[in-house]
């Protein structure tokens, strides 16, 4: 069967039915996926697109940047960054949910600090981060922030 080029889609057309594509069967797709030599472990994968999107926005590195370092809180974060309470959360919870970070509370505040588990392209990412951030213009300013005398205390009160 031939299948109609990117233009005549342009133009209105359509493409076939799956099921119409010589040899396409809904079991027959299933068998190849869950035969053992082409098995995809579904995990695995959401886990690895789950760590790529974390690394996909440049607040979110540099809170791993700040991080790299030790536990910081999160009013912490949210001053050097200067993000909102909520942009903060979003971010972290996107980390969170990679296995990238995890959190302790203290009372009312949240520290936030490297997942202590990750799994081994995790491990692998963090640890070319780890070299690479710290020779970021932008990083070197947080990092240089997060030194700072009393900030800590003037910003957690």
């Amino acid at each position: 069967m031939h299948l109609q080029s990117d233009h005549s889609l342009a133009r209105g057309g359509t493409l076939p039915c799956p099921s119409m594509v010589s040899g396409w069967t809904p079991a027959g797709i299933f068998s190849s996926l869950t035969h053992p030599k082409n098995r995809i472990n579904l995990i695995d994968m959401h886990k690895t697109t789950a760590l790529f999107k974390a690394l996909g926005h440049a607040t979110r590195l540099r809170i791993l940047n700040l991080l790299l370092g030790g536990e910081v809180c999160v009013c912490r974060i949210m001053e050097i960054l200067q993000l909102p309470q909520s942009t903060a959360s979003r971010h972290l919870g996107i980390l969170k949910n990679a296995g990238l970070v995890e959190d302790r509370r203290d009372g009312i505040w949240v520290h936030y600090s490297l997942a202590s588990k990750q799994m081994p392209l995790a491990l692998q990412v963090m640890d070319a981060l780890g070299k690479h951030l710290p020779a970021i213009k932008q990083c070197q300013i947080d990092q240089s922030r997060l030194a700072e005398p009393g900030l800590q205390q003037k910003v957690c009160r």
